[in-house]
């Protein structure tokens, strides 16, 4: 990693640090990089999620973070990207591994979001139930294609 890279990086985790909900999140004992692999109960494919850390609050509760850089932390643009992204499906996908592997029944999820240029700014979000509920929807979509894919060894492209 070159010099004036480092210097950037060492100046985003000081960013992250001093945020009051992010910094505890990453700094608290948790697990990072964690890989979760489940069969999903209606169509029998195996599935995996990577998730960048998990925790447990104070009630034992299980929070799923997870980090992203991102132009601007405004909330418009953000909820922009979620779309764009697909974090909506992300979110949900990360959640329902946790819930299918017994690490808790209902665990709460939170972006990490921070701003590539100076000050780095830092913002913590949670999706609404709205885009929750998409990105199951679109999550289940994506699993029943490759699934019907797999069991008649079609593999169409966008046509």
């Amino acid at each position: 990693m070159l010099a004036k890279d480092y210097a950037v990086v060492r100046a985003m985790v000081e960013a992250v640090r001093a945020h009051p909900l992010a910094g505890p999140l990453f700094e608290a004992e948790g697990q990072s990089e964690q890989t979760l692999v489940w069969q999903d109960e209606r169509t029998g494919v195996w599935l995996r999620a990577m998730l960048d850390i998990t925790r447990r609050n104070r009630g034992g509760h299980l929070l799923i973070g997870d980090y992203k850089t991102t132009d601007t932390i405004d909330p418009a643009s953000f909820a922009r990207q979620v779309v764009t992204l697909n974090y909506h499906m992300q979110e949900w996908w990360y959640i329902e591994a946790a819930q299918r592997v017994g690490l808790d029944e209902a665990p709460d999820f939170l972006f990490v979001c921070q701003e590539r240029t100076p000050p780095y700014l830092v913002d913590v979000r949670q999706l609404d139930f709205t885009l929750h509920l998409m990105g199951e929807q679109r999550s289940r979509r994506a699993i029943g294609i490759y699934d019907a894919c797999r069991r008649t060894d079609t593999w169409p492209g966008y046509g």
